[in-house]
């Protein structure tokens, strides 16, 4: 097999693969375009702002390791969440069984990771390309190492980010959170602990053996409902990364917005993180499908487990409630309003799956119609 055809099959497989969730990502798409139109320009500058950090020479120690160790952690999610179709996990037996050799294959993932990762590793990667070309004696010279060093970390970082995503089996809590939050506590002291982090691609050395299955012993009927959610502990780190990264955005805007539009950024990040919160319920919907009979055949009546439900989802929204709460403030308004929608979110996914976001559409136009009618009557008086 030739290396036009492999790839050509291996893209094939790939795009088949991540059609699966095309339908979903286009209809919140979608959503999003029709809410945010006028918002979607500001997220673009706001990660490309994030880029500028991680390329800034002058930045201080502390900011820098904090967007660093962000864009790490985001990386990983992006590619881990689609490491099956950039490996062909599904058919990974029938691949190595190809007259394919190793260059090839090692080649093949490369391109496909860089297709994945799209903008977030095209544009540090093809910016560092660049400046080297287009100064490439001045590169050489120690005030030109200097200059680029802070890019060439970055770039750095998110290639060990996708080897990790793709290679090892659990998730790299010393590399991508311990190391960042050590170095970040240790630039108060001295500037030079950012090149503690060069220590990340020594740790990334050490082999990662397959966790053996250890047995938990159950006693109650919430640890296997967080047994099973943290089965696909991958979709929690996603939804926990977007979350920070939403209330961090709409943070910022509220304080520069005016004081007519800051009701409008708070329903935005109320909108926002009560909808990721409510696709727990998928979660819970193929728990349900799953071990139906197993449900079936507990002791206990069907009231009482659809109670440890209700206790499970309530906790679980707590905890997103109290982070949106941490960004944005606590007020009467949010702490009424969040729950509002994620009970709506939670009922519109078991009625409409993937279309779960047009009640919180309705609920939003309307909620911010009235926002907006009392406080003109408010300014009026």
């Amino acid at each position: 097999m030739n290396s036009y055809s492999y790839w050509r099959f291996r893209l094939t497989f790939y795009r088949e693969t991540i059609r699966e969730m095309w339908e979903t990502i286009q209809q919140l798409g979608t959503a999003i375009v029709f809410l945010f139109q006028v918002a979607l320009p500001a997220v673009a500058l706001f990660f490309l702002m994030g880029l500028g950090q991680l390329a800034e020479p002058e930045l201080p120690t502390k900011t820098y390791v904090a967007w660093l160790g962000g864009y790490g952690v985001f990386v990983y999610g992006l590619m881990r969440f689609q490491r099956q179709a950039i490996l062909a996990l599904p058919v990974a037996f029938w691949d190595n069984s190809l007259p394919v050799e190793n260059q090839q294959r090692v080649m093949t993932v490369i391109g496909l990771c860089l297709l994945a990762g799209n903008v977030f590793l095209l544009l540090p990667l093809g910016l560092l390309l660049y400046l080297l070309m287009t100064h490439l004696p001045e590169s050489l010279t120690a005030d030109g190492f200097k200059q680029l060093w802070p890019l060439m970390l970055s770039c750095l970082w998110a290639v060990q980010a996708v080897i990790l995503a793709l290679y090892r089996h659990r998730f790299p809590v010393l590399i991508l959170v311990l190391l960042p939050s050590f170095v970040w506590l240790l630039s108060d002291y001295t500037s030079q602990s950012v090149w503690m982090l060069m220590l990340g691609p020594i740790l990334n050395l050490k082999r990662d053996e397959k966790p053996q299955g250890r047995r938990m012993k159950l006693q109650f009927f919430w640890q296997l409902l967080l047994a099973y959610q943290l089965k696909n502990w991958q979709s929690i780190l996603l939804k926990g990364a977007a979350l920070v990264l939403a209330c961090l955005f709409f943070a910022a805007m509220k304080t520069q917005a005016s004081i007519e539009a800051k009701s409008w950024v708070v329903l935005c990040c109320i909108f926002m993180s009560s909808s990721l919160a409510a696709t727990v319920q998928f979660s819970l919907m193929e728990f349900r499908q799953q071990y139906h009979y197993f449900l079936s055949s507990l002791p206990m009546k069907t009231v009482n487990y659809r109670g440890q439900f209700l206790m499970f989802v309530g906790v679980f929204g707590l905890i997103f409630l109290l982070v949106t709460c941490f960004f944005i403030g606590f007020s009467i308004y949010t702490v009424l309003a969040w729950p509002v929608f994620y009970a709506l979110g939670l009922w519109s996914v078991n009625q409409y799956r993937q279309r779960f976001f047009i009640p919180l559409i309705i609920l939003f136009s309307l909620l911010g119609i009235l926002t907006t009618t009392f406080e003109a009557y408010y300014l009026a008086l």
